[in-house]
């Protein structure tokens, strides 16, 4: 071996890497020749058919400015939210900060049930507001417009300020700002000189995450931008299952991964470096000043209405009956019932069996292939840039554009892959994390005690079962429980896939809505929601921290 690596070091390393080959490396080449040929002969004619549209011009325009307004607003609302978290200490701190991630960790599907359930024209935010003021008509107006969009990927992506940003500001040294303001330095001084360049590189790095989720967002867009608002994600979609013009599909498809390509390398470049520092003293809320503390309460008013409501709007709408006091179980009593009637092809039971089924295989493939790949990682270190920029490919591919290089693959060879693909495409999407988790446990084993059972006769494999798998037990959890609730809530692909065959419970949510039927919608909604929330209470019980 050239590079020296043993063949068992080797396998590590070469069986994830075909893995990401062949599911994902191998169907983006397949639209990568789809988008580039015509009756089999090179032609950039897809290309030239998008970039001469002003449809398509528009779509592409759209898809970056609604991606750049919703990072905006987006640190707009956050960025109050992480002052305060790292500057002042308060009762119910801990839980408030926890309650605050369930938006990011909520399945698409259930943000575009909560805001439509919450701000729709007869949500309860405007049922509210016409009680308040005694008049009719519609006093908020935000569904199936640009506004609702971005509103949604605020809700959405907060969190990830609050914890991003917040654990960098709470650590700068206190000494310096100490001595700054013995030198008669005011509070907006400080922070500009001071506390802002240490929280730049945070703040960029949380930015260009946050525009890549909003530039790949397919759920929120496709039901609340209404038909005026499309993005590519969405396009591409569209002109599949409608138009089945996958040369065009395939042409959006490598310029929006060309566009990710750009944002996920400038991520991966920004060094957000940990501080080390004498910890500052935090402040009680009654040390700010009257006008400090009305501010402070605005802004709590409004976030909480934000992240609440329509999480709150979910779990009431699933009890609601008809009026605001009378309640019912009967919605639950629908989407349980074993001999329930068929709404789209398919009973809820049976939507709630497929998602089981389909995001526990998609779970034992990206555990798997993360423990493989991160015992590789951790024994070959010449490699280990390289193994980590292949981690990132799946990031850098949006799962609508994965789901049309499984359809071109199934077309070109006339074969039924479609359960197979939504199974691959959420292990897939699920990898980066499995092994982001599995590998920080691995590199904290002690090396020394699997040489000495070795030493005294024990198999590698035995070294593994005896020491090693109890000391990585936690991440593995981790990777399992993650992976399973991104594939349970997963709609992009599944929805492109299914072909009426394969409903999962986000498809089924999504469908429900499409027929205003929000009871049975919103009691599939509080399962999921509840799924969600004790798959990350059971990520923090095995120790791991949440990784976005």
């Amino acid at each position: 071996m050239s590079w020296g690596i043993s063949p068992r070091r080797l396998a590590l390393v070469a069986l994830p890497s075909f893995f990401l080959f062949l599911f994902v490396l191998l169907p983006l080449l397949m639209v990568l020749y789809s988008g580039l040929t015509t009756d089999g002969k090179l032609s950039f004619e897809a290309f030239y058919q998008v970039f001469s549209s002003k449809y398509y011009r528009e779509v592409m325009l759209f898809t970056f400015v609604q991606a750049f307004a919703s990072v905006l607003i987006t640190l707009a609302l956050g960025l109050p939210g992480a002052f305060i978290l790292s500057n002042y200490e308060f009762r119910w701190k801990g839980q408030i900060m926890a309650l605050s991630t369930i938006p990011f960790v909520l399945p698409s599907v259930l943000v575009v049930l909560g805001f439509v359930i919450f701000f729709g024209n007869s949500g309860v935010l405007n049922d509210l507001l016409r009680d308040i003021t005694g008049g009719g008509g519609v006093p908020i107006r935000i569904l199936y417009s640009w506004k609702a969009i971005i509103l949604a990927h605020a809700f959405y992506n907060i969190p990830l300020v609050f914890r991003y940003v917040s654990s960098i500001w709470g650590h700068i040294d206190e000494g310096l700002l100490e001595a700054a303001r013995n030198m008669g330095a005011s509070r907006l001084r400080v922070f500009k000189d001071i506390e802002l360049p240490f929280l730049s590189q945070a703040i960029l790095s949380s930015s260009l995450l946050i525009f890549i989720y909003c530039f790949t967002s397919f759920a929120i867009v496709l039901a609340l931008g209404g038909p005026r608002y499309a993005t590519m994600e969405v396009t591409i979609y569209t002109v599949t299952n409608f138009y089945g013009s996958f040369e065009v599909a395939a042409a959006l498809s490598l310029l929006q991964i060309v566009f990710l390509l750009g944002i996920v390398f400038a991520y991966m470049k920004v060094d957000v470096k940990r501080i080390e520092g004498r910890l500052r003293q935090l402040r009680s809320l009654s040390s700010m000043s009257s006008t400090h503390k009305a501010l402070t309460a605005v802004y709590s008013l409004v976030v909480s209405v934000l992240l609440l409501g329509p999480m709150a709007s979910i779990v009431h709408a699933s009890v609601k009956a008809g009026g605001l006091s009378d309640y019912t179980l009967d919605w639950f009593r629908e989407v349980l019932d074993v001999g329930g009637r068929s709404f789209i092809g398919a009973t809820p039971l049976e939507s709630i069996a497929n998602s089981l089924i389909i995001a526990t295989l998609a779970m034992m493939i990206s555990v798997i292939f993360g423990i493989v790949l991160s015992y590789g990682h951790s024994s070959v270190s010449g490699l280990r840039k390289l193994l980590g920029a292949m981690v990132m490919i799946p990031l850098c591919v949006s799962t609508i554009t994965l789901a049309l290089g499984y359809l071109i693959v199934g077309n070109a060879f006339s074969i039924d892959i479609l359960l197979m693909a939504i199974v691959l495409i959420h292990a897939v999407i699920s990898f980066p994390f499995s092994f982001r988790a599995v590998s920080n446990s691995v590199s904290k084993v002690d090396r020394a005690l699997v040489e000495a059972a070795q030493n005294m006769g024990a198999s590698r494999m035995r070294a593994f079962l005896s020491i090693e798998l109890p000391l990585i037990k936690g991440g593995i959890m981790a990777a399992a429980v993650f992976s399973f609730a991104i594939s349970l809530g997963e709609l992009a692909a599944a929805y492109m896939l299914y072909g009426g065959r394969y409903t999962t419970i986000p498809i089924y949510i999504y469908r429900y809505i499409g027929g205003y039927r929000f009871g049975p919608a919103a009691a599939l909604g509080v399962i999921l929601m509840a799924v969600s929330a004790i798959s990350f209470l059971l990520i923090e019980r095995a120790g791991s921290k949440l990784q976005f």
